[in-house]
């Protein structure tokens, strides 16, 4: 049986997809931006090891919903475990080391997939559909939403062109990032990512924002393309400050008889 549910995998890690917005800066002292980022970050405050449980909805146009939940551990030296479930059901697991080497299991295919981040690569867009961008940067902007929130860690900020909103570039995504910033309550209502040509994207509405175990973050996410598609909600409904993650969290064991699945095809499931 094929594994279906993966590429909605890649769904919940959208908060990390490149997103547009055609706005210039605005001429001010980087030193104020900077500041102001500063006292954003400070309400968010951060963490290196956590806990987290999301839950996500994903609904293509003209399909079905798609409702899973997401497990994730990650650790201070950059481990991290992610495990997908549906029903009780785990259908993919994987285990990211720091230096990018993944290993992720497809339970329901009984297939295992082996590489490093870098090596998935966007596959070619169908007819007619934007670019799909690159796994490895989303995986890394949706790991550092939950330790850091949605202030990208850079210290280059600036004014984004509108009076309440600050942008800076995301070297994970090697992409200029704008925020529209809130009151004390609300530190962000939205964050939008600039592709190279100036176009509309992906935008992250931040709503519900709440304290999880000292973090302030949003308890719910809206994804809105720019090019419609499909809708996706993601619901914080855990997030733990933890010293360290136990050591054996981060053992992955492969099924016996698991057949191999490429890269690439691992890639191209991801981008559907």
């Amino acid at each position: 049986m094929s594994l279906r549910p993966s590429p909605v995998l890649a769904a919940c890690l959208l908060a990390a997809l490149l997103a547009g917005c055609s706005a210039e800066p605005r001429a001010v002292p980087i030193a104020d931006a900077r500041r102001q980022a500063g006292q954003v970050q400070d309400t968010l405050r951060s963490a290196q090891a956590l806990t987290a449980d999301l839950l996500v909805r994903v609904k293509p146009e003209g399909g079905d919903a798609l409702t899973f939940t997401l497990a994730l551990w990650l650790d201070g030296d950059g481990r991290a475990r992610l495990r997908a479930s549906k029903l009780n059901f785990d259908f993919c697991d994987v285990l990211v080391q720091p230096d990018g080497t993944f290993t992720a299991v497809l339970a329901r295919s009984n297939e295992v997939v082996e590489g490093n981040l870098a090596e998935l690569l966007a596959p070619p867009p169908r007819p007619g559909q934007p670019p799909r961008q690159p796994f490895a940067g989303n995986l890394a902007r949706v790991l550092d939403e939950l330790r850091f929130g949605p202030l990208p860690q850079v210290e280059a900020w600036q004014a984004g062109g509108e009076p309440g909103t600050l942008r800076c570039h995301d070297p994970a995504l090697d992409a200029d990032a704008v925020l529209v910033l809130g009151a004390d309550q609300t530190p962000v209502t939205a964050k939008t990512w600039l592709r190279a040509d100036g176009s509309a994207g992906l935008r992250l509405d931040y709503k519900q924002w709440r304290d999880f175990d000292g973090l302030r973050r949003a308890a719910r996410i809206d994804l809105v393309p720019a090019g419609g598609g499909f809708t996706c909600l993601i619901s914080p409904r855990a997030l733990d400050v933890v010293p360290t993650i136990n050591t054996e969290r981060f053992v992955l064991r492969v099924p016996a008889g698991a057949a191999r699945l490429a890269v690439a095809e691992f890639a191209r499931r991801l981008g559907e």
